[in-house]
């Protein structure tokens, strides 16, 4: 056959397959998939550009060793704001901002954090992130105390990475001075009006763990604190009650017990956590510590701004829990206490009182 006779049907022929394909639904995924990816790190790309040339506005902004004054000692409020390393930026419609925002309007006296500000440290440029967070809190980093979590100190292995973290969280952050050696600014305590507030480091030296150093500090601390409440934070619950089994201070039982017999020895009010992506109240009682004298309330907050898992199996034990993004109002009356759970938009989700 003569081969320009052949050139016509088959150029139809390959026409034809090549419409099929372009239009093809295995064509487009394609497509889709490759624009996605490429949107995803140019996207990445800006954001670290953003954040590594945004300038720390807020430098040395922070209660530090000030004390917070109240016009009323018995009466006053403070917020907890759960995790928040999935923050967006930029842009004003994220989780977190909306939290500050309703926070800013119910205007309490203090803020406190649980930890997992921002998704890791183990990078100059990953902590960076700090300027981002800070930058969206602006508004409450005067009253705001951080506590430190375990994606706040990711930097693997290394101690020298370790070292560099700490340094970042502290020169980020302005907060209290007068813990054990070698935990400034990541374990304090202080007093606001009528209660006495401590904050504990559950990831150094390591994760899932509150050492001998703090526990020696808290029991000093504890047996002079003349207060009528006493609120404690730290970052992984003692009792995780859902996914985080066995990935908390229950992976050292020990030293878990050692925590908490102290707690219980000076009957503190309450105890607050983040680490589990959901808000829990428990009463830790002997069902979970055989040995309790006291009965604590275990607050798990969890989620102001993070990652989120549709199915949660919840402890049988638990008094109530929500999923969804949140932030707790705790207001004080003397001895008794209110803990209210709103939704970021400023929902009133549930509110529960107790007194000890």
């Amino acid at each position: 056959m003569d081969k320009k006779k052949l050139i016509l049907p088959v150029g139809i022929i390959l026409l034809l397959f090549g419409l099929a394909y372009f239009g093809s639904a295995s064509f487009s995924n394609n497509l889709n998939k490759r624009w996605n990816t490429a949107y995803v790190k140019v996207a990445r790309i800006v954001r670290n550009f953003q954040i590594t040339h945004i300038k720390d506005e807020s430098p040395g902004v922070g209660p530090g060793n000030n004390s917070v004054e109240v016009k009323d000692p018995e009466h006053f409020s403070f917020a907890v704001m759960g995790d928040t390393q999935m923050f967006n930026f930029p842009g004003n419609t994220g989780s977190l901002q909306k939290a500050v925002n309703q926070i800013r309007k119910i205007n309490p006296s203090l803020v406190m954090t649980v930890g997992d500000l921002i998704q890791g440290c183990n990078t100059s440029d990953k902590c960076m992130n700090y300027k981002i967070w800070k930058s969206v809190v602006k508004p409450l980093l005067p009253i705001t105390y951080e506590v430190v979590g375990n994606h706040d100190r990711i930097v693997g292995n290394s101690n020298p990475h370790k070292v560099a973290a700490d340094k970042d969280w502290q020169s980020f952050f302005n907060l209290p001075t007068n813990g054990p050696d070698g935990y400034s600014e990541f374990v304090y305590s202080f007093n606001v009006g009528n209660s006495h507030f401590v904050v504990l480091d559950s990831e150094k030296p390591k994760e899932h763990i509150i050492g001998q150093e703090q526990l020696d500090w808290l029991e000093k601390d504890l047996s002079v604190n003349k207060q009528d409440n006493t609120f404690v934070f730290y970052h992984e619950p003692a009792f995780p009650m859902s996914y985080k089994v066995g990935q908390s201070l229950d992976v050292r039982k020990d030293q878990r017990d050692a925590l908490w017999a102290i707690l219980d020895k000076y009957d503190v009010t309450a105890v607050f956590n983040g680490h589990e992506h959901i808000f829990s109240r428990q009463n830790i009682d002997a069902n979970f510590f055989p040995n309790a004298k006291s009965k604590i309330y275990q607050f798990i907050i969890g989620n102001t701004d993070a990652s989120e898992r549709q199915n949660v199996a919840i402890g049988n034990q638990v008094n109530y829990y929500h999923q969804g993004h949140d932030f707790v109002m705790v207001d004080v009356a003397g001895k008794e206490i209110t803990v209210k759970l709103f939704s970021v938009d400023g929902e009133l989700i549930n509110s529960f009182t107790f007194s000890k």
